[in-house]
């Protein structure tokens, strides 16, 4: 999915910026087969996330991943001058100089579900016949800002109600394969009329419990039923989630000079 994202922050407040990786905009995301829902995926961007932590997303995916976001405290600005030598330079989004976010593309090109894990990993979309995919985004608190604070002191941001993302020129691309030699399509109609075909993936269950104060003892419980149960993974996050300042080095998050990728790998490196 390829789209162009525009950030618009309320009159008066600093500006804000799309989150880490563009797949943290999607809230919940639903696949119908012959209007079937086969999968539903609740906290879906909360879920891409641990994940990509987990399998050791960080400065190195940058290069791989330039149009999902993967380090979303810098941008690139091309040069009007044609003699300009600053053409493809970083601009440091966490100065409290640079404007919002205005049509930057984007793209969704990984996915947790029956599009990327299915075992048959190129489905013939006419047996399936008519496929559907329900996306619900996120409101405007996915989003994070920058520049001074409300009081002067370092953490207070001045992002109020009013923030607002749109997304323009939405498109998507699908590979499209063709057998020239019959012999795929024979055997998969004689596995079909013989025992049928039966393809599986993976999915994922999400179970959010209500909010509690921080330091005491919580009890989770939560009932899943499945014949495969391959990890849990648990995290916490906020009750109420304000757009907040992106936690880099520097009084107040206005210091330029350090990206976010940058700030991970120098602390990983230094633990």
């Amino acid at each position: 999915m390829h789209y162009k994202g525009t950030c618009e922050a309320a009159a008066g407040s600093s500006k804000v910026h799309f989150p880490r990786l563009s797949s943290s905009l999607i809230k919940t995301w639903a696949v119908y087969i012959n209007g079937t829902l086969i999968e539903r995926i609740d906290n879906y961007n909360t879920l891409y996330n641990k994940l990509y932590d987990l399998d050791g997303g960080g400065v190195d995916q940058t290069a791989k991943r330039f149009l999902e976001n993967s380090d979303p405290s810098i941008g690139y600005k091309i040069g009007g001058d044609v003699n300009d030598k600053s053409a493809g330079s970083r601009i440091y989004k966490c100065s409290s100089g640079t404007i919002s976010d205005l049509k930057q593309k984007f793209m969704f090109n990984n996915w947790l579900d029956f599009l990327s894990t299915s075992s048959c990993t190129c489905p013939d979309t006419n047996d399936l016949n008519n496929v559907e995919i329900e996306t619900f985004f996120d409101n405007e608190k996915e989003l994070w800002g920058t520049g001074g604070s409300a009081t002067g002191s370092p953490g207070v941001d001045i992002v109020s109600a009013g923030a607002s993302y749109k997304l323009e020129d939405v498109k998507f691309t699908i590979s499209k394969i063709i057998f020239n030699n019959p012999l795929h399509y024979n055997l998969k109609a004689s596995k079909m009329l013989s025992s049928g075909l039966q393809i599986g993936y993976q999915t994922y269950v999400t179970s959010k419990q209500a909010s509690f104060v921080k330091g005491t003892l919580v009890n989770i419980l939560t009932t899943v039923k499945t014949t495969s149960l391959d990890q849990i993974i648990c995290c916490l996050q906020p009750a109420d989630t304000p757009i907040s300042k992106l936690q880099l080095a520097g009084t107040n998050n206005t210091t330029a000079g350090t990206t976010f990728n940058e700030f991970i790998c120098n602390r990983l490196c230094c633990s």
